[in-house]
């Protein structure tokens, strides 16, 4: 018996508003991969004050990025000439995780969280300031996601960038064993004198506390994983 094959449509793919808003922009002034970044600059103004957050921003760089019939694709330098990259300057880690926290979208929280983290130079190296500043930022991104009410499932899973975080920890550790290492830079709290005052104002017929044991710590020189094996 004899059976039709159902036709499969096609779906055509719909056009964001911002990628027509982009077309006409580009028409209307006569910009193309063409034009230079200079000259693309001074017409930035126009095209930024009609995109209204960071989504329309990124949906306009990936447009650029494609070739279509009427032109060719933009370079990374002119597209950031005509859309440079202000989410930095509008939006504070707060309010980034407050307007994230609101759309409980799991990759919204993901990719912010990389827009968070180390840009690099040119050349891409990364700095230890920059590595340890976009660890801590991340840090704050995900305290704040908590604080409006995220989905603590998605901040563990799409906020989290271990490789930032290892990165900065390892710096901050080598810092730490640097000044440690340096007597003449021993902070004044630590000193043998002050922790020896400390030490003889414990009234040792009460329970010690947290910071009892750290004056005892570092009087004896001593690691906290070595103390915890005693």
């Amino acid at each position: 018996m004899f059976t039709a094959e159902p036709i499969q449509k096609t779906q055509k793919v719909k056009t964001n508003k911002f990628v027509l808003i982009l077309e006409q922009f580009l028409e209307r002034y006569n910009l193309s991969a063409e034009s230079s970044p200079e000259q693309l600059s001074e017409h930035a103004p126009e095209p930024n004050a009609l995109l209204p957050d960071w989504k329309a921003r990124k949906c306009v760089k990936e447009a650029l990025t494609r070739s279509t019939e009427k032109r060719r694709a933009f370079s990374k330098e002119q597209k950031e000439a005509l859309v440079p990259d202000q989410r930095n300057m509008i939006y504070s880690v707060r309010k980034r995780a407050q307007e994230v926290a609101k759309s409980e979208d799991k990759w919204d929280i993901f990719i912010n969280t990389l827009d968070l983290g180390p840009k690099g130079s040119k050349d891409g190296v990364i700095d230890d300031k920059e590595m340890v500043a976009s660890s801590s930022n991340q840090s704050r991104f995900r305290k704040h996601l908590a604080e409006y009410g995220a989905d603590p499932e998605l901040i563990d899973r799409y906020a989290m960038d271990s490789k930032t975080t290892m990165a900065s920890n390892k710096i901050q550790q080598e810092r730490t064993e640097k000044r440690l290492a340096d007597p003449g830079r021993t902070p004044e709290h630590f000193t043998f004198e002050k922790v020896h005052r400390k030490l003889q104002n414990i009234d040792t017929s009460k329970i010690p506390s947290m910071q009892d044991l750290a004056d005892v710590i570092v009087m004896l020189s001593m690691r906290p994983a070595e103390v915890s094996s005693l």
